[in-house]
């Protein structure tokens, strides 16, 4: 593979340089936006931007919500707080979240892919029911229902998510461990007696 990051559209660039931009922005919000801790006043810097924090009411709105304007860019939420702030910090945890599911269901899948396809037979046979009998799950009541009896929270939500997401990746990975079990240099390995 050449080129790298530069084989990819103008399109694909601008919307990763975007994404990339909000990441750092997101990840930096305390330098950029007030953020009060505990509900104590809010602390500011002298390259902060925002007037309020998210978790903070305007308190000079006669109304709410509000639309855009100088103080609030995306204007505020029913309780007077600023959009654009919770944006922001918002950001940081459903990318947080996503990377998260993302790592585990890729670890799950790969050990699992592997596993069925290196190991072959009886176990092989029995991870694809097993897997077959998962995908059918419906996913979303599963996740609502589960938050709906014990309640929620991050890291109970993405390991619930992984534990259901990683059926897919095990598929392509198990396909690929069985075409490269039969491979000239596996058999060499095992003939000098690896395993």
């Amino acid at each position: 593979m050449t080129g790298g990051f530069r084989n990819l559209s103008w399109k694909a660039q601008s919307a990763f340089a975007i994404l990339v931009a909000f990441l750092f922005i997101s990840l930096t919000a305390e330098v950029w936006i007030p953020n009060s801790v505990a509900g104590g006043p809010s602390q500011t810097t002298p390259l902060t931007i925002l007037k309020h924090g998210p978790y903070e009411s305007n308190p000079h709105l006669k109304a709410y919500p509000s639309p855009p304007s100088k103080e609030n860019w995306l204007g505020t939420d029913d309780r007077g707080r600023d959009l654009l702030a919770r944006l922001i910090f918002g950001f940081r945890i459903s990318f947080g979240y996503a990377l998260c599911v993302w790592l585990i269901s890729t670890v799950l899948g790969v050990t699992a892919g592997v596993s069925m396809g290196y190991l072959g037979g009886a176990f092989d046979f029995w991870g694809q029911r097993v897997v077959e009998v998962l995908e059918s799950l419906p996913f979303l009541l599963i996740l609502m229902s589960w938050v709906a009896l014990y309640g929620g929270g991050f890291w109970l939500l993405a390991l619930i998510s992984a534990a259901l997401g990683w059926m897919s990746i095990s598929s392509y990975i198990r396909a690929e461990a069985l075409r490269r079990k039969e491979q000239p240099y596996i058999e060499a390995a095992r003939m000098q007696g690896l395993s």
